[in-house]
């Protein structure tokens, strides 16, 4: 059983236990259809973020748990470059010795990317205490303790860790 503050839910052709909108339904009819508006989407992305300007302090993501395909994109985005604050990335161990075995952990650690295993980003949210932290899970977004939050793509977290302060691209909200 999980529980968190943010519900979940299927997306058709994305979520492997749905694989079509009729398979995520189970051969049933919605109860209701809501059409997405960019406005809709750019004002909830703006409800998770609670921090003024543009200042950063840390940036985590791993949100459900980071898997190797994201950190493929992970060292994509970075195209060598380092992160200027705290960057944590959580994961399984699994995900950690496949990282390890093919050296992707030595250029992570090379970019200032700090790996946590077996842990959720709700652990570094409450361990940060006050400051900015940006994050590309809404789940940790909506409920960050202490900190506040600055919500945004993985590749608004990698720009804004690089520039260490928080930069972000609407074009993807749109």
């Amino acid at each position: 059983m999980a529980a968190g503050p943010v519900g979940l839910f299927h997306v058709a052709g994305v979520t492997p236990e749905a694989p079509t909108a009729a398979a995520a339904l189970g051969g049933e009819p919605p109860e209701r259809t809501i059409s997405l508006t960019p406005a809709m989407i750019r004002a909830a992305r703006d409800r998770l973020s609670t921090e003024a300007g543009d200042g950063l302090d840390a940036v985590a993501v791993g949100g459900p748990h980071f898997s190797l395909d994201e950190f493929a994109q992970l060292i994509a985005l970075l195209h060598g470059r380092r992160s200027s604050v705290p960057f944590q990335v959580c994961t399984g161990r699994h995900v950690v010795e496949a990282l390890r075995r093919d050296d992707r952990l030595q250029v992570l650690g090379a970019a200032g990317i700090t790996i946590v295993a077996d842990a959720g980003l709700a652990a570094i949210a409450c361990s940060m205490g006050s400051g900015v932290l940006m994050t590309n899970s809404a789940a940790v977004a909506g409920g960050v303790s202490g900190a506040q939050a600055a919500f945004g793509s993985l590749e608004d977290c990698v720009a804004s860790a690089v520039a260490g302060r928080i930069i972000r691209d609407d074009r993807p909200w749109w």
